[in-house]
């Protein structure tokens, strides 16, 4: 603050000495070469303020990937658009979703009668991403709950094709990091090796305790769509995924 008053301060000065005076001739080079330097560096202090307040945003907003950055889209172009908006992101968006769709994953053909869901997962079809119409399922985002359970009932991390790590949502990093169920340890753990995370540490392990918290109990899995045709959600209504 008190550099900025500074830099003001030059830059004043420098407006009303008269360079016509040879007498203040060499103050008045001084103060605009003194100004120069105040202005580029309060120019780079705003970018440096403006690019911490985009990352603060990022976060806010729940568009926040596992490593850190800004997420991606998990669906591509010519397959179904996935999300709980349907905008082809697992963005978090709170309490709306209960089934916390923020996994982006290769979508196998078993996963939905593996965590015993209706076998939607092979037999719909879903808005296409870049043209219109309607496309088979691609990568999707899956719930908390089913990563987890796919991984318990399946054999592990190696029975996951693919994890889209810049399209995972850091709010599930945050919810797997929180509980103690051995399945949501797992589940961590396989993001963690499918995301080349080294030592265990996570990209950003501060904001696990700023962002929204995530249930994903199993008593949360039944609940999340219990009431599907009443919030006309089409992820609800395929039985949470």
């Amino acid at each position: 603050m008190f550099s900025d008053i500074r830099c003001y301060t030059i830059v004043f000065l420098v407006s009303q000495v008269s360079t016509s005076s040879p007498c203040l001739h060499r103050i008045a080079q001084s103060l605009q070469t003194m100004a120069k330097q105040c202005i580029s560096v309060f120019l780079f202090t705003m970018l440096v303020r403006l690019a911490d307040g985009n990352e603060l945003e990022i976060e806010r907003r729940g568009v926040m990937n596992i490593m850190g950055n800004q997420l991606g889209s998990c669906s591509q172009p010519g397959t179904a658009m996935t999300g709980f908006t349907r905008d082809g992101k697992c963005g978090d968006v709170g309490s709306e979703d209960r089934g916390a769709h923020h996994v982006c994953i290769q979508m196998k053909s078993d996963f939905c009668t593996v965590t015993g869901q209706p076998d939607w997962c092979t037999t719909r079809d879903f808005p296409c991403m870049g043209k219109r119409g309607s496309c088979k399922i691609g990568n999707w985002c899956v719930c908390q709950w089913a990563f987890a359970r796919y991984l318990e009932r399946a054999g592990g991390c190696d029975s996951i094709v693919d994890l889209v790590c810049d399209a995972t949502n850091m709010a599930a990093f945050n919810a797997y990091s929180r509980s103690n169920q051995p399945t949501h340890k797992a589940a961590l753990e396989c993001i963690k090796k499918k995301c080349g995370f080294v030592d265990d540490k996570a990209p950003s392990t501060e904001t696990i305790d700023t962002l929204p918290k995530i249930a994903i109990t199993d008593k949360d899995d039944k609940a999340a769509c219990k009431n599907a045709g009443e919030n006309g959600s089409e992820t609800c209504k395929v039985s949470g995924v």
